[in-house]
Order: structure tokens, then C-alpha cells, then sequence
């Protein structure tokens, strides 16, 4: 079956910009515009590959790679 974290929420990558910036301010971030951009981005492209959408986990994953830091996961081949 399906598993869902907490609050159950999986964004995938018909998912508009407010849907993930919503999100992205529950679980406590407040990025500047320019970094929700890049977010974003990433984010679609992301989404585009990994089937059943993206969980609150890896919304954080991307916001700590847009942060700097190397996140084995995304390195997409």
C-alpha cells in the first residue's frame, strides 16, 4: 500500500507554487522569494521523476539543498 507520513499531505508535480510555498511554511520555513523560486524549480523536476509525489521529507530535502548543502538523494542521474 500507500504510506503517508504525518500529516498526509503529498505534493506531486501537478502541485502549483502556492500548494509547495503552503506547505513549506507549515512545516516552518520562511524562504525569500528568490529561494522559494529556486525551490520550486527544483521541486518540479523532482516531481517529473519519482512516482507518488514528494512527502514533507523531501520538501525538506530540497530546502536544505537550495540552503547549500549536497543531498545525496536528488543527485539525479
Amino acid at each position: 500500500g500507500e504510506s503517508q507520513s504525518g500529516a498526509g499531505i503529498v505534493l506531486g508535480k501537478h502541485s502549483g507554487r502556492n500548494a509547495v510555498f503552503t506547505r513549506l511554511r507549515e512545516l516552518g520555513y520562511d524562504l525569500e522569494a528568490d529561494k522559494l523560486d529556486k525551490v520550486f524549480t527544483r521541486f518540479k523536476e523532482v516531481a517529473e521523476k519519482k512516482k507518488g509525489g514528494l512527502e514533507d521529507d523531501d520538501l525538506e530535502a530540497l530546502v536544505a539543498d537550495q540552503a547549500g548543502s549536497i543531498n545525496e538523494l536528488w543527485k539525479l542521474t
